[in-house]
């Protein structure tokens, strides 16, 4: 693989790999930014796990939705009570709390893919065009090199669709994979300080603000 190819590939799987960790270290920043629903995996002490969209908290526990993301623009509708599809859960049976985006992994895709297929069009755009040989009447092999060396020679287009879709592909693997794994999660073995320290952030990430 040449230098620029590699630098490339490299440069692309550091980026949809920050992509993902910015994403899951989005509860420390400024309380002003606006925050989508989450979705949370609550561990209780028991070792049940619980999983929805946070619905409400407070000093005392932890309510979840149960529901489809298409679901969630119909809270407000009359016939719809939302707690009919909800877990009530104590903040002393509360484990530990993992909170992340709805399908990180299809969204960290979706940005590896698209990083990945700028990268390769630059990629290969950068590389230019191969050397294309000239055949030599006199060659004792028959231009047989020649014509190998021509046959399988690109131009900076080639390349760069070439190198697109491949980085693509493998940007979206990446991506995928990365985003599926970020999350983050916080140890609260039943205790109140634990949880009263988590509430500010829970509350920005509440379905119904």
């Amino acid at each position: 693989m040449k230098p620029k190819l590699l630098l490339s590939a490299i440069l692309l799987i550091n980026l949809t790999c920050l992509n993902a960790q910015i994403d899951s270290s989005a509860m420390h920043s400024s309380p002003v930014k606006k925050y989508l629903p989450s979705y949370a995996a609550v561990k209780l002490g028991s070792g049940l796990v619980t999983k929805g969209w946070l619905y409400q908290v407070n000093d005392s526990q932890l309510v979840v939705l149960h529901a489809k993301k298409s679901r969630l623009k119909k809270l407000t509708e009359a016939d719809y009570n939302p707690y009919d599809h909800t877990s009530i859960m104590a903040v002393e049976q509360i484990k530990s709390l993992s909170v992340q985006r709805k399908n990180p992994g299809l969204r960290g895709a979706l940005f590896g893919i698209g990083f990945g297929v700028i990268a390769g069009v630059v990629a290969g755009y950068a590389e230019g065009d191969d050397p294309v040989m000239e055949y030599n009447s006199t060659d004792p092999f028959g231009n047989l090199f020649v014509a190998l060396n021509n046959a399988f020679a690109m131009t900076a287009g080639e390349k760069a669709a070439t190198y697109g879709a491949a980085f693509g592909v493998l940007g979206g693997i990446v991506g995928g994979v990365v985003g599926a794994l970020a999350k983050k999660k916080f140890t609260i073995g039943g205790r109140k300080e634990k949880f009263h320290d988590l509430q500010g952030e829970l509350m920005r990430r509440l379905v119904v603000q």
